[in-house]
């Protein structure tokens, strides 16, 4: 999945196949393959059956397999719904669930053990930015997710807080250099196979292509621009006509 829509606590099932039909008609069928959405998790079975085509995903999965956790979904769970992939670690689950890197780390672990592939979400505060410690802070998130790790596959999303749901943007230029920074990192430091690392915050159909114009850029995760299935489409159009067109 390199251009991957978050609808977070959104949607209804009604809304999911006029989502869907509104795609269809502004996006190419045959780009389908590269997409994603992860819906909320009672829309999961509904996605499957109206499409299958785009890869289907899960916004997050309890670190702990099974058990009496009142409110949690496993991975194993989530597969059985028919995902195939799930982000991790997004920004809002560390701030207002209070998500631990140790327990990011056991939920890429538990994702990898049922054949669902990880996108982990890592991303700097606004006074991180402004004191220019982006790098150590990335590289603090990097080591406590993926440190002792073997042989994972995953993708990663480079959301700097600051711009998620704010409009503001960081300069395409900086998305570039941050995401060969996660590159180096990773080759350098883990055990993990990198296959795309994507970029989110404040993404949509008017400023996406720039972003996707950047070498290191190999797609992003889409929150509030995602829920309109013509703006959904028009950004992955744009990905497209830089990396096929």
């Amino acid at each position: 999945m390199k251009v991957i829509a978050n609808w977070k606590m959104h949607g209804f099932k009604d809304d999911y196949l006029h989502w869907y039909k509104n795609l269809s008609k502004t996006a190419d069928e045959n780009l389908f393959d590269d997409l994603g959405i992860a819906p909320p998790f009672t829309l999961l079975d509904e996605c499957k059956i109206h499409q299958s085509k785009i890869k289907l995903g899960a916004q997050n999965i309890s670190h702990l397999p099974e058990g009496p956790v009142t409110g949690e979904i496993s991975a194993a769970m989530i597969k059985n719904s028919g995902a195939d992939f799930v982000i991790l670690g997004h920004s809002e689950r560390r701030e207002l669930h209070t998500e631990t890197e140790e327990a990011i780390k056991s939920k890429i672990l538990e994702a990898s053990n049922h054949n669902i592939h990880p996108v982990l979400c890592i991303g700097e505060p606004k006074e991180i930015y402004v004191a220019k410690k982006t790098e150590d802070f990335l590289y603090s998130q990097l080591q406590g997710s993926l440190n002792d790790l073997n042989n994972i596959n995953l993708s990663i999303a480079y959301e700097p807080i600051w711009a998620i749901g704010t409009g503001d943007v960081a300069k395409p230029s900086d998305i570039n250099k941050i995401h060969s920074i996660i590159k180096e990192i990773c080759s350098r430091e883990f055990d993990v196979k990198l296959e795309n690392i994507i970029y989110g915050g404040s993404v949509n159909d008017q400023n996406s292509k720039e972003i996707f114009e950047q070498e290191h850029v190999n797609g992003a995760l889409i929150g509030g621009a995602s829920l309109d299935g013509h703006s959904f489409g028009r950004i992955a159009n744009n990905f497209f006509e830089i990396h096929n067109g």
